[in-house]
This record gives C-alpha cells, sequence and structure tokens, in this order.
C-alpha cells in the first residue's frame, strides 16, 4: 500500500504547489494481504478450493468496518486537540 499513499502525496503536490498545505497519507494493509498475509488460501474463493471462503469475506470486512470506526473516533479526538481550529477533512 505504500505506492497508493506515495502517488496520492505526488498528485497532492502537484496540484497544489505555492498554496502551504500539505497532506498526511495513511494506507494499510487489509487483514491477510500484502504484508499481513498468514494464510493465502483464505484470500481464494470457492472456486480456487477455499471452503471458508464466506466466512473469511465476512471477517475480513466486518473487523475492519469495526476497527475503523475504532479508529476514527479515536484520531478524530486527537487531532481535534492538536489542530485546534483547522478544517478536518473527510473522504
Amino acid at each position: 500500500m505504500t505506492p497508493v499513499a506515495a502517488s496520492m502525496i505526488r498528485a497532492w503536490n502537484e496540484q497544489s504547489k505555492g498554496k502551504g498545505k500539505g497532506l498526511i497519507a495513511v494506507a494499510f494493509d487489509q487483514r491477510n494481504h500484502g504484508g499481513r498475509q498468514v494464510d493465502k488460501l483464505a484470500n481464494e474463493a470457492w472456486r480456487q478450493g477455499n471452503e471458508r471462503h464466506a466466512q473469511d469475506m465476512f471477517s475480513i470486512y466486518s473487523k475492519c468496518a469495526l476497527r475503523l470506526r475504532q479508529t476514527d473516533m479515536k484520531t478524530d479526538a486527537d487531532i481535534t486537540g492538536q489542530m485546534g481550529q483547522r478544517e478536518i477533512l473527510h473522504y
């Protein structure tokens, strides 16, 4: 995911030259993908022999959504406290 974050920053820097606003891009590998891979078969579909495909997909999305929401709430509070009255954008 590092190339994705780097690409976003590069595009931001090209479009906002001289405007004085920076961008912080954060990207994470999905569970059991990239550097977090534990079980290659869990990333496959039923056709590729993964009998637990439904459970694997449910686990990935439900855990990701829960963790993302917990992280958003904590991060929003941290950023708001550190940035004072600066504008916070959510995408």
